[in-house]
């Protein structure tokens, strides 16, 4: 694996990664490290993936059904097979999760080359209950979330160039205030008819990335708490050089 990594992120004991999170990083999905085919080998340009190795330490290894997802070898990443089918899972027979009780920070870089409105949970979502925890696209112009079976959460966003990288994040702080993030800018939380405000409380249980998602993920980091301004602008710079 190659890494564009530009001085800026040269910090003391080497360049900085998602490893920096410590005990904190639940799962870190790298470009071109360990996406594995039907055998267990490293898939090669085209072939099939059915799993995406966590590099966190955590055991926590994304799987997927033979056709949702293909090895690019240009990127590096994993593009979907099937547009409208297109999911990692935890655990394909839905046993295992993660449950973020507090603070979470949930990062992932990747190319979409359609949106389907209203048809995609291409962030995160509980797969068992999938209308209780999400973030996905709700449009071309919004995002939208809920956690625990709250009402709608919501945030405006341009839509980027369709068939390029971006970095989208999503993070609940210490005192339960939700933020999403395009390229490291906050983006702006609706607010008008039945969109809830304010902190939002309760178990975030998530078991599975995709959904119908038509594009390509390069990378994926989940941590157990709200970021530092510092961390966050580290991690987009990183994962904006790899």
């Amino acid at each position: 694996m190659k890494l564009a990594l530009s001085n800026s992120l040269k910090q003391r004991g080497g360049a900085w990664t998602p490893a920096k999170f410590g005990s904190n990083l639940k799962m870190w999905l790298r470009k071109d490290t360990d996406i594995l085919e039907s055998d267990g080998s490293a898939a090669e340009d085209g072939e099939d993936i059915t799993k995406w190795s966590d590099q966190s330490g955590s055991g926590n290894n994304m799987l997927a059904a033979n056709n949702y997802f293909d090895y690019d070898s240009a990127t590096g990443g994993v593009e979907s097979g099937d547009g409208s089918n297109s999911k990692l899972y935890l655990a394909t027979d839905g046993t295992k999760n993660l449950t973020f009780t507090a603070g979470f920070s949930l990062y992932v870089r990747f190319a979409l080359s359609t949106v389907t409105s209203g048809a995609t949970d291409l962030f995160v979502y509980d797969s068992d209950a999938p209308t209780l925890d999400f973030l996905r696209l709700q449009s071309t112009t919004e995002l939208r979330s809920k956690l625990n079976g709250s009402g709608k959460i919501g945030w405006s966003y341009t839509n980027p160039t369709l068939d390029s990288f971006n970095n989208w994040g999503y993070e609940r702080d210490g005192s339960n205030n939700l933020t999403t993030y395009l390229n490291n800018s906050s983006l702006t939380r609706l607010t008008s008819g039945t969109f809830v405000t304010g902190a939002v409380s309760g178990d975030f249980v998530l078991d599975a990335i995709g959904g119908s998602f038509d594009g390509i993920i390069l990378e994926v980091v989940w941590v157990d708490r709200g970021l530092t301004a510092a961390e966050r602008t580290s991690l987009n710079t990183y994962l904006t050089n790899i």
